[in-house]
């Protein structure tokens, strides 16, 4: 798992590349939960994902999770990029 979504923030679109072949799968997914950010999503060097969802607001961290969908993970590397909208009053503490 990332940690990459925390609290008070409201997550919208994951993006995901990958930079070496992720090895013995034949597909993964991407999300908090299963797929939500992308599921059949290609294993392939270079092969590359933009993951919209509604925007969701997450109250405690949570984290990401790539899932191997045919197997399981046993080598390579994934980029993510995690686009979040963070809100703020407009009061000073």
């Amino acid at each position: 798992p990332f940690p990459l979504l925390s609290a008070s923030r409201a997550s919208h679109t994951i993006q995901t590349k990958v930079k070496s072949s992720t090895l013995a799968v034949n597909r993964q997914e991407c999300g908090a939960s299963a797929g939500k950010f992308g599921s059949g999503i290609g294993i392939a060097l270079d092969s590359t994902n933009i993951g919209v969802a509604t925007p969701t607001p997450y109250f405690s961290d949570t984290n990401i999770i790539l899932t191997p969908a045919g197997g399981n993970f046993s080598g390579g590397a994934v980029n993510l990029t995690l686009h979040y909208m963070s809100f703020r009053g407009n009061w000073n503490f």
